[in-house]
């Protein structure tokens, strides 16, 4: 008979306690903490109060949650001892297809990680689970991009894709059908990694592709115009992406976070009130470069160790209004030599804050303090804006749609501005936008390979996007 969680709010300590048994395999501590948080709003409430008992219990706790795990590839598999929640969890991992010489291989895999690490190799899996589309009146707009940058992660942007992508495939296979439309795109290069150019697609799609990005080229002196050629794409068809703004309802995208705030506060959702605006340069300070062993330092035009105070300056500058952020993310010294003075430094400037004043006082300051230091040093910079994009507040008619799709689905309420930024920033000058934050693991790093977030919170995504969808039906 399946838990109803009705049944788990009136149920005694002791009977809610066994109705949650082997949920933590051999740790029940964790339900009986989070069942005297009753009564849960839903299961994903539920899971809540379960992380943060266990958050709250202390680094030893946790070790001993992992040592208590079942080896699901050990001497209990073979024995067929093992609890009926980890022979789940290994057949749904294979584990019982494997022929003998497979098996033998993770056995001692498995050996060699429990001699490293004190605990056993955990392997949990969770199947593809999905939910939406017709066509009728307007449409809602969804998606987000599908390039990243150099050596990044896997979910930055595609979620943005798949999460509306899996709802359209739930209501294609109810043969649900909904009062409007919904478009799921794809937007190419909205990290502006390769030319010096972003949101070229959403830029598109909004009718902004400026036609002189064609003429740019990448390292490699190859131009976007000849990029295009080689990927069998018509520069002639960007115009035809464009939208017409009174056909759609508003924009809605999904993104992982990219930060560390939902993974330390064991949310697995967050509300975005507002994108920050941004300002980027790349620049180019000029010196001379000279024998690094006979050149006094009076006398030195060193072009690295002014940009080295440079990014102190602004290290210090952003800190002091508490929400603002600047970086200087690529630095390059060409032809560099140990034993010469950099005569020339390339890099980067990007900033933002919440405010366009508030980014514009920020990039004031900090434009002010390179030419004051070019002065002082005897140095010359050339710097080119390579974008400027005002902040996006959502709408509030959208974000009140998330808000209530967290609320309805037991997920505490977090709302939140984004520090980076989005397509949505793009459509926002032509139409309403709002969006959704999903936690991201390793303390919600991302731009980096480590980049992750767990099938429970996308699920708990796909099941707030469907919300909107119904609820705007």
């Amino acid at each position: 008979m399946t838990l109803q969680l009705e049944q788990l709010n009136k149920a005694s300590p002791t009977e809610a306690l066994q109705l949650l048994d082997g949920l933590y395999e051999h740790s029940p501590w964790i339900a009986e903490g989070a069942l005297k948080m009753r009564p849960f709003a839903s299961w994903a409430h539920l899971k809540h109060c379960m992380a943060q008992v266990l958050s709250d219990a202390g680094r030893e706790a946790q070790i001993g949650l992992i040592r208590a795990h079942p080896e699901l590839a050990g001497k209990a598999m073979v024995r067929k001892e093992l609890t009926a929640e980890s022979t789940n969890e290994q057949t749904k991992a294979g584990l019982t297809e494997c022929t003998a010489e497979e098996f033998e291989k993770i056995h001692a895999l498995n050996a060699a990680y429990k001699q490293k690490f004190g605990w056993p190799f955990i392997l949990a899996v969770r199947g593809p689970r999905g939910v939406g589309l017709n066509k009728h009146a307007k449409y809602l707009l969804t998606g987000s991009h599908y390039d990243t940058v150099r050596n990044g992660g896997k979910y930055d942007g595609r979620l943005g894709i798949y999460v509306p992508i899996a709802c359209v495939k739930k209501l294609a296979a109810t043969k649900t059908r909904l009062k409007f439309g919904i478009e799921v795109v794809a937007f190419a290069e909205e990290e502006g990694q390769r030319y010096k150019a972003t949101f070229l697609g959403s830029g598109a799609l909004v009718g902004q592709f400026n036609k002189a990005w064609l003429d740019q080229v990448d390292a490699d002196g190859v131009s976007m115009r000849e990029a295009m050629k080689q990927a069998g794409l018509n520069e002639n068809d960007i115009p035809k992406i464009q939208r017409k703004p009174s056909d759609y309802l508003g924009f809605v995208e999904v993104h992982i976070e990219q930060g560390p705030v939902l993974n330390e506060m064991n949310l697995p959702l967050g509300v975005v009130s507002s994108i920050n605006g941004s300002v980027r340069y790349l620049c180019e300070m000029m010196g001379t470069a000279s024998h690094a062993g006979t050149t006094p330092m009076d006398r030195r035009r060193d072009a690295a160790t002014a940009v080295a105070e440079l990014a102190l300056f602004m290290e210090k500058r952003a800190a002091q209004d508490g929400d603002s952020v600047a970086t200087i993310g690529q630095l390059q010294v060409p032809n560099g030599s140990i034993n010469v003075i950099p005569g020339k430094c390339l890099f980067s400037m990007d900033m933002r804050a919440p405010t366009d004043p508030q980014r514009d006082a920020l990039e004031r300051d900090v434009l002010q303090a390179l030419d004051e230091i070019c002065e002082r040093r005897g140095l010359v910079c050339q710097r080119e804006a390579t974008l400027r994009a005002p902040a996006a507040p959502s709408a509030p008619e959208w974000q009140k749609r998330w808000e209530h799709a967290l609320k309805d689905l037991g997920v505490p309420l977090f709302v939140m501005p984004s520090g980076a930024g989005h397509d949505a920033m793009k459509l926002h000058e032509v139409m309403p936008q709002a969006m959704l934050f999903v936690r991201g693991e390793n303390s919600g790093i991302s731009h980096n390979p480590l980049e992750s977030t767990t099938s429970d919170d996308m699920q708990l995504c796909i099941d707030a996007f469907a919300h909107v969808l119904h609820h705007l039906a």
